[in-house]
């Protein structure tokens, strides 16, 4: 059994840690009457968050909170108000307003006027964060669920540590992520570091985990200082080559710094400059720009411009806005393009020599192929970054649509991949999709959709759509539905490009809204967000407050039918499948938990019936994107791990594919069935997919190894005898630490690792006599003896070395010795320093290592491979390999909250393995329960039981497997037998204690005198074998855990019954 005993090492340097990084008392007390909870209603919506003072102007002050804690449904009357002091005998409540709300950075600034406020938090002052940095989360989870009487619930006070930094395109941190305390409530509140300093502001999590996410303060800085979020632009008048335009700016500028808003027009084909800056800023336009001053009052600048030109002719003119704010600073904004129709208001006029080229020249875009398990993944050579996510087939299969935001359309062969038509529009595209009429492309530059020949892309209708967001139509329909505002919704007949009808969410609520199937969880129709149509033009879908609704279609004409439960945290697609049968609506913190739904991270509806799911499916972290196979009757996602994740049509998972792509945006299901195309981040790919057996883990992966039958489980019955008082048949007198301890099923043969002798040991059991020795390199670290006992695995720590950029660097030696002679086999050379190690029969072997950062690697001996780094598991300090030896099992160190996880293995693994051969996924109990350090796996390999008492249980597959199921008492060793019942545990307290698997219940204690870092048992001729320390010789104890790295002492066995 490796190491016990250092996974005791690691829970007392947490402990020492959280005593050291507590909050100044006076700090606490501060930063708990600053925190207030806030509550919004609007009608028959309520919601709650937290917020915080930042700022006091006499009377007046400023809370900080998130917007979306503030947001109500368009056009209700919305009632913001804050607690300070909440759940205190000193409880008052003030009204809010809201002065400033800014969507894209989810921050909303509120205003309350009372004397006596108490001491803002400053935000002036900002905590040096790092990967690893402690840090604590006020706020109010669950709102007023937690209140213990009438008054408002009490504040809570979370930990939690800073997991990941993530930066955006201009290199600063854009978001960070939070391993800790966070749950619907804390939105909007403060995170603090150890000295009180503000780390961020609470935003988000991940449904069902322990991962959260808060906005860097710099994001509210930004925000204080005020911004225009956008631009409207509505005609007056156009006579003679003269047009009048009103001009409408929305800023967001809380505390009112902005004291002048410009705006600049040149024409385009003259114009220069408007190229990015230092500092997100960007250059002026020029030559001899027109230039307006917008008057600014209540959040908007308003003025009127006049542009001329020829009354013949069109001209596209680049527009740039300034912002000067109260320091006399300008920031110049990135230009856009207006279309000024001098010659009428005909939309299809399209200035000289700026005709759509066709590119009819073909070209195969079929790139590197990648072999996997059971697929071959073909890279598309387009640019995925530019590539719109909305890839669609021409209704027989035969090609792929594809458009670049540049304008360029691509009509591909399929699978040749052959890039057989091309048309460059010559304009920026936003959206595409396949209608009965032809290839609709939207043009925001021009304001305009295009109607294309699915056969030669040329354009067969152009007609105006203003600024609309996005479109929905379908192969079986003659109408396309804009999305013109977010509430507003245009139906064009796509046979004349008119528009023939409109509709408002408001107006569609008040009249239609009272007769519709409501789930007793959906809130409003606020929006047409992610309009989409079913492929057989039936029903009409949109998402408004998060809630999927449903219409029915009948030509420009749409009928309100059903509103869903609200489901869309972070809702990314609509999706549909091609049959017309299901949708869903994947969102990136997985869908939210609804009363009456079975738990999942995407639910699927039939289309007819969104009260009910007929199936979930869990694909883990930041599902964006679905898609249905409605031949194979399989179903593909993703997640933040597996770019791509195959599901069974009853919801069962199949196999993860891993590659080398970055985020999935899109995942397209061809007609003909197992085949999708996979826009990603970095990379768009063909994927062929076989119906080859599941894997789970990488996507370059070998075949997974056959499982090997396991015993059976251990009847009530058989549980070890275990007498009040055990006395010693034998003792080897060693006196040496020893880390690891082996015995084989029949009890014939014990293996230990002598540390202070550098030796491994073969012993004879029950009278402990010495077989065989072995000398293994200095500083030998951790042993593991497969299972079925032939080979012995020792990982040592060598010298160390400087590697540039990285510091210094420990060298590790693996050494194979064969079991029976304890002669040397093989050694291999790799990069870490070892902290445990495990080995499965078929050879491979794994070895977690503690160089500055926690990993595992991954090695197959037998063909001489190089290490290869497992991914997916930060933290990985213990391993085991499951009884059925095809998969392993690691347990967390250092780390908060901590985990265990499963990796598979693979039968045919070779030395060109890439880095995604392993992956290894994480429990779903994870930041729930106490995980983390050493365990054990029970013989017939169904729990799994952790040091700090949690039991789990395993499964075959990946959605079974790691559920928890009890807590047991801590112990710092254990050891089980097959066909036994009983598990021995030793505790820091020098006790012996056993478990029942059966029942999950402890039995028996009995306390020997002294401590046992190392138990393992014989159960054929029931002896329990220990090593054995004096107390005396444990320098230190601290929260209930050794400190003592290694302790020397003596083995002992003990007979369990009496002769």
């Amino acid at each position: 059994m490796p190491r016990p005993l250092l996974a005791v090492v690691f829970l007392a340097a947490a402990s020492v840690a959280r005593s050291q990084n507590a909050l100044p008392e006076a700090k606490l007390k501060e930063l708990k009457e600053a925190t207030v909870l806030v509550k919004t209603v609007a009608e028959k919506f309520q919601s709650t968050g937290t917020g915080f003072l930042f700022m006091k102007d006499g009377d007046a002050g400023f809370i900080a909170t998130n917007a979306h804690v503030v947001a109500v449904p368009e056009g209700a009357k919305r009632q913001v108000s804050v607690v300070f002091y909440s759940g205190t005998k000193d409880e008052w409540v003030a009204e809010a307003v809201p002065i400033g709300e800014d969507p894209e950075r989810d921050l909303a600034i509120l205003r309350v006027y009372k004397s006596k406020l108490p001491k803002p938090l400053s935000i002036s002052v900002k905590a040096k964060v790092r990967e690893t940095t402690p840090v604590y989360i006020f706020g109010f989870p669950f709102g007023e669920l937690l209140a213990t009487s009438e008054k408002h619930p009490a504040i809570t006070v979370g930990r939690g540590s800073v997991s990941s930094l993530r930066t955006g395109d201009d290199g600063e941190v854009a978001i960070i992520q939070i391993d800790g305390d966070i749950n619907p409530g804390n939105s909007g509140g403060p995170i603090v570091d150890v000295s009180g300093s503000i780390v961020g502001v609470t935003v988000a999590k991940v449904e069902g985990t322990g991962i959260g996410f808060a906005i860097p303060p710099r994001e509210l800085d930004l925000m204080l200082l005020g911004r225009i979020s956008g631009v409207r632009f509505k005609q007056i008048s156009n006579a003679a080559g003269t047009m009048k335009v009103e001009v409408n700016v929305t800023l967001i500028d809380p505390l009112g710094k902005t004291q002048g808003v410009a705006i600049y027009f040149v024409q385009k084909d003259r114009a220069k400059g408007g190229e990015p800056a230092k500092g997100g800023a960007f250059a002026p336009i020029g030559p001899d720009p027109l230039a307006y001053s917008l008057p600014v009052a209540q959040g908007f600048a308003r003025g009127e411009v006049t542009l001329s030109g020829d009354p013949s002719k069109d001209v596209v003119f680049l527009y740039q806005l300034k912002r000067s704010g109260a320091t006399g600073t300008s920031v110049y904004y990135p230009p856009g393009e207006f279309l000024a129709r001098f010659s009428g208001s005909e939309p299809d006029v399209k200035p000289p020599g700026d005709k759509p080229e066709p590119d009819v020249a073909p070209r195969n875009l079929a790139g590197t192929r990648k072999t996997m398990v059971d697929a071959v993944a073909t890279e598309i050579v387009l640019d995925p970054k530019t590539t719109l996510p909305c890839l669609f087939w021409s209704q027989d299969g035969a090609k792929l649509y594809a458009v670049e935001q540049s304008g360029v359309v691509h009509r591909i062969s399929w699978p040749e991949l052959e890039d057989e038509k091309r048309l460059a529009t010559r304009e920026t595209c936003s959206w595409a999709g396949l209608t009965k009429e032809g290839v609709l492309v939207m043009l925001p530059s021009r304001e305009q959709a295009w109607l294309l020949d699915p056969q030669t892309l040329q354009p067969k209708l152009k007609f105006g759509v203003g600024t609309a967001l996005r479109f929905a139509s379908s192969p079986e329909s003659s109408f396309a539905y804009f999305q013109r505002e977010r509430s507003v919704l245009d139906a064009y007949n796509l046979k004349t490009g008119e528009l023939v009808k409109s509709y408002s969410d408001r107006k569609v609520v008040v009249e239609q809204g009272s007769g519709i199937r409501k789930h007793k969880e959906g809130v409003s129709l606020a929006g047409f967000d992610f309009p989409t149509l079913t492929p057989d033009g039936i029903y009409f879908f949109c998402v408004g407050f998060e809630c999927l609704h449903r219409f029915k279609v009948e030509g420009p004409n749409l009928t309100y039918v059903e509103m869903g439960p609200r489901i869309g945290q972070g809702a990314q697609r609509l999706e549909i499948s091609a049959d017309s049968k299901y949708v869903c609506l994947p969102s990136s913190g997985g869908n939210y938990p609804v009363s009456d739904h079975p738990p999942g991270d995407t639910y699927i509806y039939k289309v007819s019936d969104l009260l009910v799911p007929i199936l979930t499916i869990g694909s883990g972290k930041a599902p964006c994107t679905v898609a249905f196979d409605q031949v194979s009757g399989r179903i593909y996602t993703q997640s933040a791990e597996n770019q791509l994740i195959v599901f069974g049509g009853k919801g069962g998972r199949e196999k993860d594919l891993r590659l080398p792509a970055g985020d999935v945006r899109q995942i397209l299901a061809h007609p003909i069935g197992a085949k999708v195309v996979l826009l990603a981040e970095t990379k768009i790919y063909a994927v062929e997919l076989g119906s080859g057996p599941p894997t789970v883990g990488g996507t370059t992966a070998p075949r997974s190894l056959r499982p090997e039958p396991l015993p059976p489980s251990p009847a009530p019955g058989s549980a070890m005898p275990f007498p009040a008082e055990l006395r010693e048949s034998a003792r080897l007198p060693l006196r040496a630490a020893v880390s690891d301890l082996w015995i084989s099923d029949d009890g014939a043969t014990l293996f230990a690792l002598d540390l202070s002798d550098g030796r491994v040991l073969r012993l004879k059991g029950p009278d402990l006599s010495v077989e065989a020795e072995a000398a293994v390199p200095p500083g030998c670290a951790a042993m593991a003896v497969s299972a079925k006992g032939d080979r012995v695995y020792v990982a040592s720590r060598g010298a160390s070395r400087e590697v540039a950029g990285k510091g210094a660097r420990w060298r590790g030696r693996l050494t194979v010795l064969e079991a029976g002679t304890l002669k040397l086999v093989s050694e291999q050379d790799f990069e870490g320093d070892p902290l445990d190690i495990a080995a499965s029969n078929s050879g491979l072997v794994a070895i977690t290592c503690q160089a500055g950062d926690l990993r595992c690697l991954m090695f197959e001996p037998a063909r001489g491979n190089m290490a290869v780094e497992v991914k997916g598991f930060p933290g990985a300090g213990f391993v085991r390999v499951h009884p059925d030896q095809a998969r392993f099992y690691v347990g967390s160190v250092g780390t908060s909250p901590g985990d265990y996880g499963c990796c598979y293995l693979f039968a045919d693994a070779a030395p060109q393995i890439a880095d995604e051969a392993y992956h290894i996924f994480d429990s779903r109990g994870h930041g729930e329960h106490p995980l983390e350090g050493d365990f054990l796996l029970s013989p017939d390999g169904k729990l799994l039981l952790g040091s700090t008492g949690a039991v789990m249980r395993l499964g075959a597959t990946r959605d079974k497997d790691l559920e928890w199921r009890s807590q047991a008492d801590p112990w710092i060793a254990a050891t089980a037998a097959p066909g036994c019942d009983t598990v021995f545990l030793s505790t820091v307290d020098g006790e012996i204690k056993t478990f029942a698997l059966s029942s999950l219940t402890p039995g028996k204690t009995v306390k020997p005198g002294g401590v046992f870092p190392l138990l393992a048992l014989d159960p054929s001729r029931r002896i329990l074998y220990a090593l054995r320390c004096d107390l005396a010789d444990v320098p230190e104890r601290v929260g209930g855990s050794l400190r003592a790295p290694h302790i020397a002492g003596d083995l002992v066995a003990w007979p369990l019954e009496k002769k």
